[in-house]
């Protein structure tokens, strides 16, 4: 694990040019008349003001550290909800946050919005580690040692993909089912270049233990509402809950055995 305090995600990504706070006051200002013009636009739709004012406070973030923009990007993950659960109507669904933008109720509808704020996110990382190890000459960039074996499971799902529409498949529902493999390829290559200190592991972690404890408390507070018991609901959180939840059950067991941060294991 890398603990040279030179590394680039340690440090500022411009960190060589000065803070020019003109520019800074100018940028406030350019938001704040934006976010007023969509209030007017979206008549006081007050989540769609906030969501840009959200989604350029990211975008600096990601650019100012791309390694903070992780820290988002994973905590977001967490807590939003991919699908709808029949009976309720949680705040971390109506974000729509893993729905393409065309398909977002709070911004007006374009029909080349075909990808998600996930896939945004990502592309906006990708992007900031582009710009960092151009402007930070002493930026290496990180050697993988399985690639071979990741490049085998993109090809993979490249060529599946293409035999799918060959056979007769629908080109937009498949890529819809395999568009998260494609993440995960992504991140394989991209978070290696990110992600290089302990410090920064524990950070994740403690993302790993909020987000995880806000989603169980989520489905802890829906079966009390429905007076302890199901109702004749099939589930109560979302479907992919369980997986970071066995996660973190196996990372805190893991914890206990090693020995490993004592503030975590307590927690």
């Amino acid at each position: 694990m890398n603990t040279d305090s030179t590394t680039y995600n340690r440090n500022r990504f411009l960190n060589n040019l000065s803070t020019d706070k003109t520019a800074v006051a100018l940028v406030t200002l350019a938001v704040s008349i934006i976010a007023c013009a969509l209030l007017l636009k979206t008549e006081g739709n007050i989540i769609a003001a906030a969501g840009f004012v959200t989604a350029i406070s990211i975008l600096l973030i990601i650019f100012y550290r791309v390694d903070w923009g992780f820290y988002i990007f994973f905590f977001m993950v967490l807590l939003f909800d991919q699908f709808n659960i029949p009976g309720f109507d949680p705040f971390t669904f109506k974000m729509d946050y893993f729905k393409n933008l065309k398909e977002n109720t709070h911004i007006p509808y374009f029909s080349a919005g075909v990808i998600n704020p996930v896939e945004l996110h990502l592309i906006l990382m990708l992007l900031a580690w582009f710009v960092a190890i151009s402007v930070r000459k002493r930026t290496k960039i990180q050697y993988i040692q399985e690639w071979v074996l990741a490049a085998i499971f993109i090809v993979s799902l490249i060529l599946s993909l293409v035999n799918g529409m060959l056979s007769g498949g629908m080109f937009l529902p498949a890529l819809w089912e395999v568009r998260a493999l494609f993440y995960f390829g992504f991140l394989f290559f991209l978070i290696p270049q990110i992600i290089q200190t302990r410090k920064q592991l524990e950070i994740i972690m403690w993302i790993l233990i909020v987000g995880t404890t806000i989603k169980a408390l989520q489905g802890i507070a829906r079966f009390i509402s429905l007076g302890f018991s199901n109702a004749g609901y099939e589930t109560l959180t979302n479907h992919e809950d369980p997986v970071f939840t066995t996660i973190l059950i196996v990372f805190l067991i893991s914890l206990a055995l090693l020995k490993g941060n004592e503030k975590q294991r307590n927690v």
